[in-house]
């Protein structure tokens, strides 16, 4: 009686004699503990740490089921948003004094589990690594993760509110003003839909923060612009934590997969307003090519012309050097400059990466396509005339590259409209002047109708183009024209001395080039009584042409000498 054992040496004696043991030493069972599904006392905490510690030491395996149990039991006493409670360890944290402080100043919605050191004093940690094996964890960085998961896994049941969202953007400005590490939230947070916007709820690295830069591009592509009638001016106020979680805050080519990847439907391509062209050309340009960019465009009229909203394989640039040819039969949809500003030119590339002709020779060979068909139905007006004349004088000049196949036109189709009424090519028609006048008067000569052009002069003016195209405009070089049209009057005597010398000049004119065949069909049609004799009028043949040698022994009226009185 009287006598005192500690606990140490009544432990070590039931040991020795019984074979007792307690329970750190106790081996393990493969089944989970009841009593760590509600929290322990303290002592009973740190009876089951050195039972992990024990087991440790000894290096004898955890049961799966035993350790698990230990795992997820709420038998942790955790301090949560300033209320204790209780908690499994693997959902519990042991920071530091600093990172609790960090934590516990952090702008952000979301309660920590924290072991509550202030229960279980400073001996809890000797146990760091007994708690890492249940799950505990100690850095900063994990409790960062656990807050994202926390809200991420909010977002699985509903949408997170504004005051959530405008906390994370907090709690990243928050850790990047103290220096403290991220990447653990930022890797929870991203890849999750938890950004509302106007087309959603999107990851971070699909929202666009908007600006006026991405205004043009929003008219072709559904662009997902964060809600900033939901968020409010505040979340312009975090454009640098929006950019950290991959959320587009400006306009520049590392971009165009956020618009391309978001195009309207085609009917939004129709009729585009002058700014949001010019920004898809811009975009090309930055982009070098884009197939669906491109095909986008392709199919829709949605470049404003001369002639209305055209698709761009019907267009033209208008070029300086040779825009003009396009202007002639006001027929051709050409850009309209006006619409879009002088810049439109300087995207040359791009437009042709669409399909809209650039070049000089594809406008050259579209007009001589369309010159032919005006031709082949007679339908050239006047006007047209007159341009498609200012168009040769500017094409054919030095240095300026005439298409072959276009100048082909010029000189062969029948677009010059005579005053016999129909049309003929240029080699066919002569450009009356007044030489032309005596012969006139008994050929059918196909003159150019130059009274039809508002005044003669407005045709004459063209004078050196018509004769480089084949026009006939001297009477010396016109005798095919007087043979094939001559038509003697049935009244010889209407026939004028200039009409005669003129129908004389042409068969001289025959007779420097010869051909049997002209010459045989000028002498059938002058076979007429037309020269004026002193004995009438007779056939050429029947005539004489008085001499000098004869006056000493005949007159002119002794026989039917040319009149030459006449």
């Amino acid at each position: 009686a009287g006598l005192y054992s500690s606990e140490k040496e009544f432990a070590e004696f039931l040991n020795v004699h019984l074979g007792a043991s307690d329970i750190p030493d106790i081996p393990p069972p493969d089944a989970a503990i009841p009593s760590v599904y509600s929290m322990l006392t303290k002592q009973n905490a740190f009876l089951l740490l050195d039972w992990v510690h024990t087991l440790q030491r000894k290096q004898i395996n955890i049961p799966a089921e035993f350790l698990t149990s230990m795992k997820e039991g709420n038998w942790v006493r955790v301090s949560l948003g300033g209320s204790a409670g209780c908690g499994p360890p693997s959902q519990s944290f042991l920071l530091s004094a600093s990172s609790a402080s960090n934590l516990q100043n952090a702008p952000i919605l979301v309660d920590i589990p924290i072991i509550d050191q202030k229960f279980y004093g400073d001996r809890i940690n000797n146990y760091v690594g007994e708690l890492r094996i249940l799950g505990v964890k100690f850095e900063f960085q994990e409790a960062c993760q656990y807050i994202g998961n926390h809200l991420m896994s909010r977002v699985a049941a509903s949408n997170l509110t504004r005051a959530e969202v405008l906390s994370i953007l907090k709690f990243i400005e928050f850790l990047g003003d103290r220096m403290l590490p991220v990447d653990n939230f930022f890797a929870s947070i991203k890849g999750k839909r938890w950004l509302r916007t106007s087309q959603g709820y999107k990851k971070p690295e699909e929202s666009v923060l908007f600006n006026e830069d991405w205004k043009a591009a929003s008219k072709t592509s559904n662009i997902p612009f964060l809600d900033q009638d939901f968020y409010g001016k505040e979340i312009l106020s975090f454009k640098p934590e929006l950019k950290l979680l991959g959320v587009v805050c400006c306009f520049n080519k590392c971009y165009m997969d956020v618009y391309i990847d978001n195009f309207k439907a085609p009917a939004a391509w129709n009729s585009l307003s002058a700014e949001a062209f010019l920004f898809i050309l811009e975009c090309l340009g930055m982009w070098n090519s884009s197939e669906k960019l491109v095909a986008a465009l392709k199919h829709n009229e949605c470049l404003k012309t001369n002639m209305g909203f055209k698709s761009p394989a019907e267009c033209y640039l208008f070029d300086p050097q040779w825009g003009f040819l396009l202007q002639v039969f006001n027929s051709f949809p050409i850009i309209d400059e006006t619409f879009y500003g002088s810049r439109i030119s300087s995207f040359k590339m791009e437009l042709n990466m669409i399909g809209v002709h650039v070049q000089f020779e594809e406008a050259a060979g579209a007009f001589a396509k369309f010159f032919k068909q005006q031709a082949s139905l007679r339908s050239i007006s006047k006007d047209t005339v007159l341009s498609l004349l200012s168009c040769y004088r500017k094409l054919n000049t030095p240095g300026v590259l005439f298409p072959s196949d276009l100048k082909k036109c010029f000189n062969e189709e029948k677009w010059l409209r005579t005053k016999l009424g129909d049309y003929r090519s240029p080699k066919d028609c002569i450009l009356y002047g007044t030489d032309w006048e005596p012969i006139s008067e008994i050929a059918v000569l196909p003159f150019i109708d130059d009274l039809s052009y508002y005044s003669r002069e407005a045709i004459h003016k063209f004078k050196v183009e018509l004769q480089e195209l084949g026009v006939v405009v001297e009477l010396r070089n016109g005798a095919k024209f007087v043979t094939a049209g001559l038509r003697l009057p049935d009244d010889p005597s209407s026939i004028t001395p200039a009409a005669a010398y003129s129908l004389l000049e042409c068969l001289k004119n025959l007779q420097r080039e010869p051909n049997e065949r002209v010459l045989d069909a000028f002498a059938c049609k002058v076979d007429e009584r037309w020269l004026k004799t002193t004995a009438g009028y007779r056939y050429s043949k029947e005539c004489l042409l008085f001499g000098s040698e004869w006056k000493s022994i005949l007159q002119q009226e002794d026989g039917p000498f040319i009149d030459e009185n006449f």
